[in-house]
């Protein structure tokens, strides 16, 4: 998940600073999200490094299922100092048609 967010900040970055048209960055960029979704289905692994004076690293797992409208993730609780077993969240994806330029 850090890959694809640091390459869509670079690809960003790289497409600001191109001048004028549209580079093949820019477009693998907006392109991506329909081709998660075409895709049907994603997983994801979110790690939140924190600052050494408070509990440390903090890590979610889940994935989604586009075609049914429907996702899962998991977060320790004991990351957070918390007692009792992983949080299993369920949650619907609402799916907005894409915007047109």
């Amino acid at each position: 998940m850090r890959r694809l967010a640091a390459a869509g900040a670079i690809a960003l970055l790289m497409a600001a600073c191109g001048g004028g048209g549209t580079s093949a960055s820019a477009t693998l960029v907006r392109n991506a999200p329909k081709k998660t979704i075409d895709a049907g289905t994603s997983r994801w692994e979110v790690v939140i490094e924190r600052p050494s004076d408070q509990a440390g690293t903090v890590k979610e797992t889940g994935e989604a299922d586009y075609r049914s409208h429907s996702g899962h993730m998991l977060i320790d609780l004991s990351q957070f100092g918390l007692p009792g077993p992983p949080l299993d969240a369920y949650f619907d994806i609402l799916i907005s048609p894409p915007e047109s330029h």
